[in-house]
């Protein structure tokens, strides 16, 4: 499945349906430190729900950020069937990759736990949704980052989960990249969180 809008609406379809309803929803968010919203003053994932909840002004929508600075997608997978128990989420954001890059974690090893999440959510009824980083400021990083980012997009065809391509958006709406990072040119500053919610907004909501 790729990151088409028309599939987007396809696979968010009854999602929106129960928005559309009026019944109440809940979003878990599992990544690393860019979805806990490290040094900002909020994450993507805040402003992604504070959209929703302005276009579907009256009906319930959790947000639960379990977003863990320095994690990898193996903690995410540690993680995640507690989450499902707890939360019992109709849709689960994954974001999970320069981590695993920085600990030279292997990429199969990635792409192993990246479906683990993936069919334990299915099996709970929930909606994976995987997506990426913004681009990387260092072209090295970048380089090696979307091998990473390659492997996710596999096992999100294997599974038929759409994956939402920060980066590519990110390079399409800004002319300008060290102005959204904080100095480490790996973590998004307010703009840059302003960016990723965006992203994730117009993906979801393009049916």
């Amino acid at each position: 499945m790729t990151d088409t809008p028309q599939t987007a609406g396809a696979y968010l379809a009854p999602f929106f349906e129960k928005l559309r309803s009026g019944l109440p929803v809940r979003i878990v968010a599992l990544g690393d430190s860019l979805t806990y919203g490290w040094e900002a003053s909020f994450s993507y994932f805040d402003l992604f729900i504070s959209k929703l909840r302005v276009d579907y002004c009256g009906v319930t929508i959790d947000g639960y950020n379990d977003g863990v600075c320095g994690d990898t997608a193996a903690g995410g997978q540690r993680r995640i069937s507690d989450l499902l128990l707890r939360h019992e989420p109709n849709i689960v954001i994954v974001q999970f990759g320069i981590n695993d890059l920085y600990a030279g974690v292997p990429l199969s090893e990635y792409s192993t736990s990246l479906g683990a999440i993936a069919r334990k959510c299915l099996r709970d009824s929930a909606l994976p949704l995987f997506i990426s980083s913004g681009p990387l400021l260092l072209e090295r990083d970048q380089q090696r980052i979307n091998e990473y980012y390659d492997a996710m997009k596999i096992v999100a065809e294997r599974y038929h989960v759409p994956m939402v391509d920060i980066s590519a958006y990110w390079l399409q709406h800004t002319s300008s990249l060290r102005a959204f990072y904080f100095p480490d040119g790996v973590h998004p500053n307010d703009d840059g969180y302003r960016i990723m919610a965006d992203a994730l907004y117009a993906f979801c909501t393009t049916q």
